[in-house]
């Protein structure tokens, strides 16, 4: 695998400590690796008209970090 993308929901603190402990994790196992910390804001910058340098990012694996709200955002991210 050469990229991966954590969403985290950064509103919970457990996600924080969570995101702490696997980013050292992953670093080592994939070439690339981005850490977005507000899953929430990532959608909306994936999905605005001026389409940012987060939607030029196109991850083989996804990890999201949260809940329904979370996992729902992220999908709702990757969605043409």
């Amino acid at each position: 695998m050469k990229k991966l993308l954590v969403l985290a929901d950064g509103r919970k603190e457990d996600v924080h400590a969570l995101v702490r402990e696997l980013e050292p994790f992953v670093a080592g196992r994939v070439e690339e690796v981005r850490i977005e910390r507000d899953v929430r804001a990532f959608y909306k910058s994936r999905t605005a008209k001026t389409r940012s340098a987060s939607a030029a990012f196109q991850p083989d694996a996804l990890v999201v970090l949260g809940g329904d709200g979370a996992i729902l955002a992220a999908v709702r991210a990757f969605t043409d």
